[in-house]
């Protein structure tokens, strides 16, 4: 036991156990599935990043506990398939995506995170100003970079300017439909 223990720490080896029994999954399927782990480890690890600020909290609630995974599962779902689309977008075009790296802006990348591209796009602002006459607004302008990224997501180039036209209706919710 002392060698095993020994061999683990040099190593770095997990053990799994799982309560399934051979009648329900054979052995090379649940080392295939273990190997995949760290797929979905990597994904959750992006939602606790220090780029969305996801923080611990503890729940004792069974409900909210299945609905906060719920909605975190959803966030990922999100994360990958912005990025997947991006990068197959950019190889269908053959393109590189520049502006995303703030330390170098003319350097350019095929395959761009999602947290990178929600970095693209910190300095949109929508001012609202109310006067006897009406309401007044103003979306700050997108950049080339900020464009492209729509393009490519095949989201419309106005997206962020319809937040400056008001809405017909008082739910602001459905104006924002995309």
């Amino acid at each position: 036991l002392a060698a095993w223990r020994a061999l683990v720490e040099r190593l770095g080896w997990q053990v799994y156990v799982t309560n399934t029994t051979k009648v329900h999954y054979e052995a090379p399927a649940l080392v295939a599935a273990y190997h995949q782990q760290g797929v979905q480890e990597r994904g959750f690890s992006r939602l606790k990043s220090r780029h969305l600020h996801i923080r611990p909290i503890y729940l004792r609630d069974e409900k909210r506990i299945a609905g906060l995974l719920w909605l975190l599962c959803l966030a990922l779902w999100v994360l990958t398939l912005t990025e997947y689309r991006l990068r197959t977008a950019l190889a269908e075009r053959g393109e590189e995506l520049v502006g995303l790296n703030p330390a170098s802006r003319t350097q350019s990348t095929a395959r761009p995170t999602t947290e990178r591209v929600l970095d693209a796009f910190p300095s949109i602002t929508l001012t609202t100003i109310e006067v006897e006459g009406g309401q007044y607004r103003h979306v700050t302008p997108l950049n080339a970079t900020q464009h492209h990224i729509l393009t490519l997501l095949k989201l419309p180039d106005d997206l962020y300017e319809r937040l400056a036209t008001p809405p017909t209706n008082s739910n602001f919710i459905l104006h924002l439909r995309e």
